[in-house]
């Protein structure tokens, strides 16, 4: 009976008002309108009047406002009113597609999705017209059936027409494609992720390990490598000793020799690498041939120096690939730099050691070096796989934006810049150290090993430092092996541990050099770096 009165004052009010502004023809403000609307609403709700849905209160509105507001006007009204339902979890099976499938998905990315549900949960709402027809979420609901999930949030939009429903699910589609990512705040957010160490993929976000890996590398500098400043090696004595392992951050580095195969089992301890990356001895003397009249002078190396026969390189080329290859991946490829004059003895060694030969590198100086006829600018890296499994390949022909191809136009010694000097009296013969990082981000995701028998002044460690990899190597010369780790310390502000010993590299120092650098043996006992899970013995 009140909500009758009520509805007939109302409208007679209306009909006087709208008669009267007729016959004035004076138009009103927005403004009145705006305060009629809130008497309106006041009003109803004064009578006692509780409509279910805002839209109700709406619709009476309009019902009764129709003489006084333009069509176009009650339409845009009742949009910018309109408040979504609750969510509500119904049966998969109630769901249905639209006629038309407007986007295409591939597995790899449908895969992602379910990956993305599993890790987070459903949070994001299937929307639905009133026929139970997804406006946006078909991907969704895909990833639920594959995952086995029975029920699945949804929202319904039923104040749309057919054609606003079908604009609408073409807009959400399309609306997102048309912002971009800011690499360096994105990059930085990934690269805090990846520091934090969570138990959760990275790869969760959607971006692949190629994606991720080009992000956070454009924050790295690509001039700071820890060599400027750097004092020259010491000709001895030498902290480091025969049997020491060394522990840099997630790095490991053993001084003993990588011809011999019980050597990598206790480095690897039951991991394997997916790289090698490495630059083993020329046999070619460095007097003479590396070190000339110039300011610093170098020893020889301790093995493959110049004093080794063509036979007794092959097979010495052939031990070492061999053990390298070994404690691979399937699949994994070996990257070997050798000179052009050693290419029998390397192409022998690999093919002894059952590789096969997919590439050779070319690192492409921007000036010669020494030489007679021909000055040598060039130095080759013989790229072999390992097995038969897929290799690999993060380049994809340029998809990730980084095309490549075997020459590689790095700087030589010649232009190293400020580093030079540290540099060449550090090593007689240093690797670029972009060019290996290069190659260290054509064939590993982050995280992964990369193996270096010969670390020499530690190129492969410090690329793989700032590519977000894991470098185990060897090195038997004792100087080199301090050399390494005061790069690493001074590049990362971080400490070395003698694993035997759990002592840091500056304490080792101070002991040893206390005791006149003599070893007692007792630090060279055997250890394991995270111990794989024993396994029971039978009786």
């Amino acid at each position: 009976m009140r909500k009758t009165k009520f509805s007939e004052t109302w409208s007679r009010c209306v009909a006087k008002s709208t008669s009267v502004e007729k016959e004035n023809r004076v138009p009103q403000p927005r403004w009145i309108w705006a305060c009629r609307r809130q008497i309106f609403c006041g009003c109803i709700l004064a009578t006692g009047l509780r409509p279910h849905r805002r839209n109700d209160v709406l619709t009476t509105f309009r019902q009764s406002n129709e003489a006084a507001m333009g069509a176009a006007e009650l339409q845009a009204l009742v949009r910018h009113n309109v408040r979504l339902d609750r969510v509500v979890y119904r049966p998969e099976t109630e769901l249905k597609f639209y006629r038309r499938k407007l986007r295409t998905r591939s597995d790899v990315s449908q895969e992602a999705l379910a990956t993305s549900i599993s890790t987070f949960g459903f949070v994001l709402p299937i929307l639905i017209d009133a026929n139970n027809i997804i406006i946006s979420g078909e991907a969704l609901l895909q990833a639920a059936r594959s995952l086995g999930h029975s029920e699945v949030p949804t929202i319904m939009l039923d104040h749309l027409d057919e054609n606003e429903t079908r604009l609408l699910r073409i807009a959400l589609n399309r609306l997102a494609e048309q912002a971009d990512w800011n690499r360096v705040e994105l990059g930085s957010e990934l690269a805090e992720l990846l520091a934090a160490n969570i138990e959760i993929n990275v790869e969760v976000t959607g971006f692949s390990s190629i994606d991720i890996d080009g992000l956070v590398q454009e924050l790295v500098a690509p001039t700071e490598d820890g060599f400027e400043g750097l004092d020259p090696l010491s000709p001895g004595p030498a902290v480091s000793h025969l049997g020491d392992l060394w522990v840099l951050g997630d790095h490991v580095v053993y001084n003993e020799s990588s011809t011999v195969e019980a050597n990598l089992e206790l480095l690897m301890n039951g991991q394997k690498a997916q790289m090698v990356l490495t630059d083993s001895p020329y046999n070619v003397k460095i007097s003479g041939h590396v070190s000339g009249l110039g300011r610093h002078k170098h020893r020889e190396f301790a093995q493959a120096s110049g004093e080794m026969s063509e036979g007794q390189f092959i097979e010495f080329q052939t031990t070492s690939t061999t053990t390298l290859a070994k404690f691979c991946h399937d699949g994994a490829l070996l990257y070997l730099f050798m000179d052009w004059r050693h290419m029998w003895e390397m192409l022998s060694g690999i093919r002894a050691a059952g590789l096969r030969m997919v590439n050779l590198g070319v690192w492409v100086k921007q000036s010669g070096g020494m030489g007679s006829l021909y000055r040598s600018q060039h130095e080759l890296c013989f790229i072999a796989k390992k097995g038969s499994a897929p290799s690999r390949n993060n380049v994809h022909l340029g998809k990730h934006g980084r095309n490549r191809t075997n020459a590689w136009h790095y700087n030589g010694m010649a232009g190293f810049g400020g580093d030079r000097d540290a540099l060449l009296a550090s090593h007689p013969t240093p690797k670029n150290l972009i060019m290996c990082q290069d190659a260290i981000r054509d064939v590993t995701n982050r995280g992964e090993i990369v193996l270096d028998g010969f670390l020499g002044s530690g190129t492969t460690l410090i690329a793989a430092e700032r590519t977000g990899r894991r470098c185990y190597g060897l090195e038997l010369d004792p100087l080199y092996v301090d050399g390494i780790i005061a790069r690493w310390e001074k590049l990362t502000g971080r400490k070395a541990v003698l694993a035997q010993t759990g002592e840091p590299f500056q304490k080792v120092a101070e002991r040893r050099l206390s005791e006149g650098d003599a070893s007692t043996g007792s630090d060279h006992a055997r250890v394991d770096i995270n111990p794989p899970p024993r396994r029971k013995r039978a009786a």
